[in-house]
């Protein structure tokens, strides 16, 4: 588990990757490497601002409130997510982190 500190920073380096179009899951030329896994980053929305409010209760290590400004359609979300790993550093929202718990998944639509 990281440090609180630790963790803190790869969240903030990741949501500003996300903030500036970066769309891959690993974060550039981070060391520790940090890699996302969140299904809003995932689905190509356009994060327009954020604010980590700090640490939050939840089932996971170190877990964050974060307020989230995305656009395509414009919206403001208050979510939290989970920090976990040493290097590489892993950064899920807490839906997606709570589904990997599980062996779950997302289904795709039925065509």
């Amino acid at each position: 588990m990281p440090a609180e500190a630790a963790a803190r920073r790869a969240l903030e380096v990741y949501l500003h990757a996300w903030q500036q179009g970066h769309h891959a899951d690993e974060v550039p030329n981070t060391s520790p490497r940090v890699i996302g896994g969140d299904s809003l980053h995932a689905a190509g929305r356009k994060l327009e601002g954020f604010t980590v409010v700090g640490p939050a209760p939840g089932d996971a290590p170190r877990c964050f409130a974060v307020r989230l400004k995305l656009n395509g359609p414009a919206e403001e979300l208050r979510e939290r997510y989970v920090v976990v790993g040493l290097d590489p550093i892993w950064v899920f929202r807490y839906p997606d982190y709570e589904m990997l718990m599980h062996w779950e998944h997302a289904m795709p639509a039925k065509k």
